[in-house]
């Protein structure tokens, strides 16, 4: 059956030039034109769309009647497919009614998404990719550890885009790839610089069998692109490994086709998600992924070496397969921490036991009493006065004679019996 192809009209064409997303704005203002009975389903004209605007017609009515054959979608895409209808009338000159401004915005008011599209955990892509081939892991942990767009990722060209030597290895996306239509630069963690190597040694070999399958005898072997797909390939390719990982649910959308709920763009959502956690400023992830505010802050204020010292930081949270390559360095780090910590507390509590519990001076000696229960002793006390300290010097000299002459017992016992000459005699 031979597919017809979507008209082309001027009235929408002239605007949808100046417009991104030109097949989005395409398909909502011939969607707008079916409903209004300008064209029918086989897009056999019956009356001129491009008069659309010169017949004096009612648009207050008719883009409510659009607006009411939009309900079984979703109500972020009826807000899409009404943003975009008001700006082609915008553009054209003509303003609905307050009345019928104020309908829409009722009807849409708080349109949140419908979905049940989440993003996975690390152990859910660990359990996805370990279903895959070297093709499938080089191409999805690129997009997980650079949060590229699936279209860029099918662009980045072997040759000119891939820097593997450098630390983190560097990405170079096509502008003619890129939303914004300006070259970029992200980059790959080092577990997907592993894996493409592993590509790159068979990639070869799947291009002359891709050539021999091809029905249109095209040489594929001369395709400069690290990743030979098209983003059609790719999507099917990341379903098969779902439904491979029993991760394969999914919900009807608006257009009542079926939508997984882990779709390719939520690699990229996890790459925002991983970069925030580790720190990583909003302006940094926002410039490698790809978002204009955050290209502009990051390629015009930052230093390079900022960049890359900010990825590679977040590098860690992005790996699936593998650990950091130091985290066997840090876990060992971190085991000695905690002994020393163990060994300090110990020595702390030991400290306490032997810290002095009573201190007392001695009123006629003027000594310092230090009474503790491991080991009593007693010394000076710095204030005393010379002639104090010289009689304490001086009865110390005859404990020593003593202990020298007596031993420690038998003098310890004269010096308690208060030591004069007489007491020495009858100890004797």
């Amino acid at each position: 059956m031979r597919k017809i192809s979507s008209p082309r009209f001027d009235i929408i064409e002239d605007y949808i030039k100046r417009k991104k997303g030109h097949s989005t704005y395409r398909s909502w203002l011939l969607k707008y034109l079916v409903v209004n009975e300008f064209i029918k389903e086989d897009f056999t004209i019956i009356k001129n769309p491009n008069t659309y605007f010169d017949d004096g017609r009612n648009y207050d009515k008719d883009v409510l009647r659009f607006l009411d054959s939009t309900r079984h979608y979703s109500s972020v895409s009826r807000r899409t497919a009404m943003a975009m209808i008001k700006n082609w009338f915008k553009w054209n000159n003509i303003r609905f009614s307050p009345k019928v401004e104020l309908s829409i915005n009722d009807e849409l008011r708080g349109a949140e998404p419908e979905s049940d599209e989440k993003i996975p955990s690390r152990d859910e892509f660990k359990q996805i990719l370990s279903y895959g081939t070297v093709k499938h892991k080089a191409l999805f942990l690129t997009m997980i550890s650079s949060g590229v767009r699936p279209n860029e990722t099918v662009n980045i060209n072997l040759n000119t885009g891939l820097f593997l030597e450098e630390n983190p290895p560097r990405i170079i996306i096509p502008g003619f790839s890129t939303r914004t239509k300006k070259t970029r630069e992200s980059f790959i963690s080092s577990e997907a610089k592993h894996w493409i190597r592993q590509w790159l040694k068979v990639r070869e070999r799947y291009l002359e069998n891709v050539k021999c399958k091809s029905v249109n005898h095209r040489d594929y072997t001369k395709d400069e692109r690290l990743f030979p797909f098209s983003v059609t390939n790719l999507i099917d390719m990341w379903n098969n490994l779902l439904e491979k990982a029993g991760f394969d649910k999914s919900y009807t959308n608006g257009t009542n086709r079926k939508r997984h709920l882990i779709t390719p763009q939520k690699l990229r959502k996890y790459f925002k998600s991983q970069m925030l956690n580790q720190g990583v400023p909003f302006e940094i992830y926002e410039g490698l992924i790809g978002h204009k505010g955050g290209i502009e802050a990051v390629y015009r204020r930052m230093p390079r070496n900022q960049v890359l010292n900010w990825y590679l930081k977040g590098e860690p949270a992005l790996l699936i397969f593998e650990t950091p390559q130091n985290q066997e360095v840090i876990d060992n780090i971190s085991n000695q921490l905690e002994n020393l910590k163990s060994e300090l507390n110990e020595l702390n509590k030991f400290k306490e036991q032997l810290a002095p519990k009573v201190r007392v001076i001695d009123s006629e000696t003027g000594l310092e009493m230090i009474d503790d229960d491991c080991n009593p002793v007693e010394v000076p006390n710095p204030n005393i006065s010379d002639k104090t300290y010289k009689a304490w010097m001086e009865e110390l000299d005859q404990f020593e004679k003593l202990v020298k002459e007596y031993g420690w017992k038998r003098a310890k016992i004269i010096w308690n019996m208060g030591f004069n000459e007489d007491n020495n005699k009858s100890i004797n």
